[in-house]
């Protein structure tokens, strides 16, 4: 029981409201003004992009190429999710190793218990440099998907009408090559991201599952005074790239073909591979720019 009763007691002021104001996501924005954030971000709007449009075309090409009933249909979209779930065990560990080798390269200790000093350690390197053999890889898998596709469609016009119709095992046949590759992309794509998002210190602690739900991106990493800021300027972009190349997906599947639809959507990983390199050759310069500091 409190020692006082009623109106008499400690009595404090009450703390002056602060005016509400609207959120202007706008202002997100303008984190990109730093070279390394934009750089670091276009990597993962690029795959998005592509995840994007695999998913959004992938339910449509099979129904009306592969006439797949609808629960068929469901089915199509596990390779794809396999793949990422593969990936998201087995990349903590090539995380681990590239961390390892640049910090052995440059003379750095690893602090698994603390972290390390982001501010000196070239976590851009240690990032990026894992992401270019599964960036190819997710180039060369989406590049094949489409022209596979692009010739069963083909191939299918070219036949009589009943055979097509009563050549399902001969359907599912020519199916399977796809799905394999978007296995692939699948798997690549997700390294990618988890490559570029891991946590900016030693993972090997972590188990893979824990690591996904706790992990703070590259953009966390460079970005330590803004980091909510820096997360949604990279939701915004990569949303943006998304929906517009969502929008007129079918456009350009209409006007010239999946095959050289999807060769533009692996284009989009070459592109995000420049990205990284960009990022691997320059990120650390430009962050220590920005705190006054230069590379020894």
């Amino acid at each position: 029981m409190r020692p006082w009763a009623g109106g008499r007691g400690p009595s404090t002021a009450p703390l002056p409201r602060k005016p509400k104001r609207i959120p202007n996501p706008i202002k997100c924005l303008r984190v990109l003004s730093r070279k390394d954030v934009a750089v670091s971000i276009m990597p993962g709007s690029l795959l998005y992009t592509v995840y994007s449009c695999i998913h959004t075309s992938l339910s449509t090409i099979t129904t009306q190429t592969y006439h797949l009933q609808e629960w068929q249909v469901g089915l199509v979209y596990l390779p794809f999710g396999i793949g990422a779930i593969i990936s998201t065990l087995v990349s903590s560990h090539w995380i681990d190793r590239e961390y390892r080798v640049v910090a052995k390269a440059h003379g750095l200790s690893i602090d698994e218990v603390s972290g390390d000093d982001l501010l000196h350690f070239p976590i851009e390197e240690a990032r990026t440099r894992g992401a270019f053999v599964p960036t190819f890889c997710a180039f060369a898998s989406v590049l094949t998907y489409g022209w596979l596709v692009q010739h069963h469609v083909v191939s299918a016009c070219d036949l009589p009408s009943r055979l097509v119709e009563g050549s399902r095992a001969d359907q599912f046949q020519h199916l399977a090559a796809p799905l394999g590759c978007l296995f692939v992309a699948g798997f690549s794509i997700q390294t990618c991201f988890n490559v570029s998002q891991a946590p900016g210190r030693f993972v090997g602690s972590v188990s893979p599952a824990d690591e996904t739900e706790i992990n703070n991106t590259l953009l966390v990493d460079i970005n330590p005074d803004v980091p909510a800021t820096a997360q949604a300027s990279s939701n915004v972009v990569r949303c943006i790239f998304s929906a517009t190349f969502v929008a007129v997906l079918q456009q350009i599947i209409d006007g010239i073909g999946f095959g050289w639809a999807f060769t533009i959507m692996s284009s989009l990983c070459l592109m995000a591979g420049g990205f990284y390199f960009v990022e691997l050759r320059y990120g650390q310069r430009w962050r220590l720019a920005r705190h006054g500091m230069t590379i020894d």
